[in-house]
């Protein structure tokens, strides 16, 4: 019986290894997916949907009883050949388990979506249920409420509750919570030297002709006082600046950032029309990195993009998942 298994696997692997092989050398790329930590259920399913072939290595490989992976070759990130073999190293010893009895403040999820609400639990160590249109059948969209509310203390490894909908926020609502921040750029120049302009006053024409007799009016000067002579009007005038103040406007959105598999070099958000390219800094340490949107995401509220894998990595390790930023454009 064992035989006859073995030689039907063998007839499937021959008759399948020329598509394969043909579809490998089109020239399609995949970029690799983070699965550290992943059980065999959640690898198979992450390399099913990217196209991708793996092999194991570490305790538990050669009898497939490893339960989560440990590390990834090629990194996280990496842009590998469509239905090409990586490798994962692996292990049969289960997570460590945080320590029970401690406090987490219940992070604020409202607005996010299904993959975003997943990313934010994990790095608070929370479990969650949810409740509303799509809950049953988990094709909600977005989070409309939470239970308890954002900001209070809640044990770690506990359950919370997470009020759903399956409808998109409005398009008017959507623009109306995009935090917009206008700063003039002030330019500062040398003070230039006001041009003074003298009006000489002209002296009397002198006519000839007939003299004529000169009547000498006589003026008494009052004792004390001296005749002042005639005040010089000095005229300024400011000419036209060298260099006008020009003001530039710069838009941001504070919020966070997730990343999915997608295109480098390209982003997707909920509030911006499609060819708008924007920079993104991470609040954490720093880095920047720019991208065009061309794609449109389902979370919203204080997610500011969806970055790809790859410039998610030059920001931060992907196992973070979500991280805090500012979206300038």
């Amino acid at each position: 019986m064992l035989v006859a298994i073995v030689a039907v696997f063998a007839m499937a692997v021959t008759v399948l290894t020329p598509a394969l092989a043909e579809a490998s050398g089109s020239g399609a790329y995949e970029v690799m997916p983070n699965v550290v930590g992943f059980s065999q259920s959640a690898v198979h399913s992450v390399m099913y949907q990217d196209q991708l072939f793996y092999s194991t290595r570490g305790p538990g490989s050669s009898n497939a009883s490893w339960v989560r992976v440990v590390g990834e070759i090629p990194a996280a990130g990496t842009t590998v050949p469509l239905l090409s073999t990586v490798t994962l190293i692996v292990t049969t010893s289960p997570a460590p388990v945080a320590p029970t009895g401690g406090l987490e403040p219940m992070p604020n999820v409202v607005g996010l979506s299904p993959n975003a609400v997943h990313s934010v639990m994990y790095g608070a160590q929370l479990y969650y249920s949810t409740q509303g249109p799509g809950a049953a059948s988990s094709t909600w969209v977005r989070v409309v409420g939470e239970i308890p509310a954002p900001g209070s203390s809640v044990p770690r490894l506990s359950t919370v509750t997470l009020l759903v909908s399956s409808s998109p926020a409005s398009a008017s609502a959507l623009l109306s919570s995009v935090a917009v921040k206008t700063r003039p750029v002030v330019t500062r120049h040398r003070p230039v030297a006001p041009k003074i302009h003298h009006v000489a006053a002209k002296s009397p024409a002198h006519h000839h002709g007939t003299l004529r007799p000169t009547h000498h009016v006589a003026t008494k000067i009052p004792v004390g006082r001296h005749r002042s002579p005639p005040p010089v009007h000095h005229v300024v005038r400011h000419g036209p600046s060298a260099h006008p103040t020009r003001h530039l406007v710069t838009r941001e959105k504070l919020g966070i950032a997730t990343w999915y598999s997608y295109i480098p070099g390209r982003c997707a958000t909920w509030y911006l029309p499609f060819g708008t390219r924007v920079t993104v800094t991470n609040l954490s340490n720093g880095r920047t990195i720019s991208c065009v949107v061309t794609d449109r995401e389902g979370s919203t509220g204080d997610h500011a993009v969806d970055l790809s894998q790859t410039q998610f990595a030059e920001l931060a390790p992907l196992s973070k998942g979500v991280i805090p930023v500012r979206v300038n454009w």
